[in-house]
């Protein structure tokens, strides 16, 4: 059976030409182990972050362009409020749908 090791015949050949050659073997693959291990972790976070990092702004954005549409619809300027907040709307709508790549 063939796996990431050599087989126990193999590592007994492999002390016999170096000395401690089974041992070496087996702290390289723990030592590679361990890094692709944190290379995948931070990769991870650094994804999670990029996707926060991402949506954040545009969420800042819609929330001040309602505040805006707030603002006119309260100083009697119903149209323009309700293009403002309804442009909102549709983009942030048209965003979520469109935007599911998860």
């Amino acid at each position: 059976m063939e796996g990431p090791l050599p087989s126990p015949e193999s590592l007994e050949a492999f002390n016999s030409v170096v000395a401690d050659g089974a041992a070496r073997i087996f702290k390289e693959w723990e030592s590679e182990a361990d890094h692709r291990r944190r290379y995948e972790r931070r990769a991870l976070v650094l994804t999670g972050v990029e996707r926060i990092g991402s949506r954040m702004p545009a969420f800042i954005l819609a929330m001040a362009m309602v505040a805006l549409a707030a603002y006119f619809a309260a100083i009697d300027q119903p149209w323009v409020a309700a293009i403002i907040g309804g442009g909102t709307l549709g983009t942030v709508v048209i965003g979520m749908i469109s935007g599911r790549r998860d």
